[in-house]
């Protein structure tokens, strides 16, 4: 049978060891995310760290008895916020790149109306950012309230854009108005979140 353990402790679940992997995965997402006090913040199968989904999905119906050492640890809710809040600062410039590069394509004649990776990562940011300002319970505030309608408009704007097939408009949304965006959410407004959660 599996050794599982939580923070380095050996745990036992109700979950017997001829279940699938996705039910004990299913018991744990239950158990700790809906728990105020730890969020789960790595799972490792065998020593390896378990990244996405699809990761998931192959394990999941692998039985219980016939996987390694399942170990588990999980942090406080804020905790992760917090890590993803630095995250998001790194992940602001990475966008801006791909934007960029994107409006660079445009000029050079090249683009392909691939737009699938950016918008992902919008997605991806808009939906870690208020998850991140749930756990913190982050009210309004005005300048955090700007920079989200200038991203919504922005994001529009290029789905209106790709729709219409405007590369004009199109390349100045990607080439200016979002960087600039992003930009002034890694040095202004994530650090206005972080600074407000320190205070």
């Amino acid at each position: 049978m599996s050794q599982i353990t939580i923070n380095g402790v050996p745990k036992n679940f109700p979950v017997e060891p001829d279940r699938p992997f996705q039910e004990l995965l299913d018991y744990l997402r239950r158990h700790y995310l809906m728990s105020e006090e730890a969020l789960i913040s790595s799972l490792r199968i065998n020593g390896r760290e378990i990244h996405d989904e699809e990761e998931e999905k192959l394990l999941g119906e692998v039985t219980i008895a016939d996987i390694g050492p399942i170990e588990i640890f999980t942090a406080h809710p804020r905790e992760i916020a917090e890590e993803t809040l630095q995250t998001l600062i790194e992940f602001c410039r990475v966008m801006a790149g791909i934007s960029s590069t994107a409006a660079d394509s445009i000029a050079q004649g090249r683009f392909n109306w691939d737009l699938r990776k950016l918008l992902e990562g919008l997605t991806s940011f808009s939906e870690a950012m208020l998850m991140v300002r749930q756990i913190l319970r982050i009210g309004v505030m005005a300048e955090i309230n700007v920079l989200d309608a200038e991203f919504a408009s922005v994001l529009k704007d290029i789905l209106a854009c790709q729709e219409q097939q405007n590369l004009t408009y199109l390349r100045d949304l990607l080439a200016d108005h979002l960087p600039r965006i992003l930009d002034d959410w890694a040095k202004s407004g994530i650090p206005h979140i972080l600074k407000a959660r320190a205070s």
